[in-house]
């Protein structure tokens, strides 16, 4: 583990290695380039280990989600402990993705017939709290015995729901026209994006609650509309 680098620069680094963890194109020059860029921190005695950075990276989102929850972490403060601004959501808007991605990732899922894993393919995962917050698809996970073979969810803290207003896509908020526009800009790689919309993907609207719990639904998709509909079939097997 690197626990001597400063914040920031963990956070670079662990995002840098998601990208290429989660990108199926990524070429041997991909991982050169980021070993290079290591190696200014990594001591010819401690070479990069990327199983510990790994288990790193889920290890912070996991202590973070626990202080959350124990109340040793304030969601309506800053970092420096002050309270945020009426009407703030960052760090409740970043504990809820951060609690999904948990949820998605750390267990089986039977999906229709299948059993199989979610894996996040999308690329603006938030890594603390105080992230800023990004705009447009919250995540997309591939499954690993499709169909289906992607999931695209929207991520909602509490009561929140999804927003009706028509974005410049000339659609509302996971509507058909909504997702497709997001795609093209970097939430995935080109050829993922174009993938997804061959294979087809299910859309979710995953509310999660001040106590911690996730609760999905399915969402009923138009070109321009969408709206929250039954619960998701998708079962938990361990």
């Amino acid at each position: 583990m690197y626990v001597s680098l400063g914040a920031s620069a963990t956070k670079k680094i662990a995002e840098g290695l998601e990208r290429l963890l989660k990108n199926p194109k990524a070429t041997v020059e991909d991982w050169m380039d980021y070993f290079k860029k290591r190696k200014k921190e990594d001591s010819p005695e401690n070479p990069p280990n990327i199983l510990d950075e790994v288990d790193d990276i889920v290890g912070n989102r996991k202590k973070t989600l626990d202080d959350v929850e124990s109340g040793k972490i304030k969601l309506d403060e800053d970092a420096n402990g002050n309270k945020r601004k009426k009407g703030d959501e960052t760090r409740s808007s970043n504990y809820a993705e951060m609690k999904v991605d948990d949820y998605f990732e750390t267990q089986k899922f039977v999906i229709g017939k299948n059993e199989g894993t979610l894996k996040r393919v999308s690329e603006n995962t938030v890594s603390t709290l105080d992230d800023t917050i990004k705009k447009g698809i919250d995540g997309i996970y591939e499954f690993s015995t499709p169909p289906p073979k992607y999931v695209i969810a929207e991520v909602k803290y509490n009561t929140a729901t999804l927003s009706k207003t028509k974005t410049k896509s000339g659609g509302a908020q996971m509507s058909e026209q909504w997702v497709k526009y997001d795609l093209n800009f970097g939430t995935v790689s080109t050829e993922i994006a174009d993938d997804i919309l061959i294979q087809g993907y299910q859309p979710l609207l995953c509310n999660v609650s001040k106590q911690g719990k996730v609760t999905v639904n399915t969402i009923n998709q138009t070109l321009t509309e969408a709206t929250k509909s039954s619960v998701w079939g998708g079962k938990i097997t361990n």
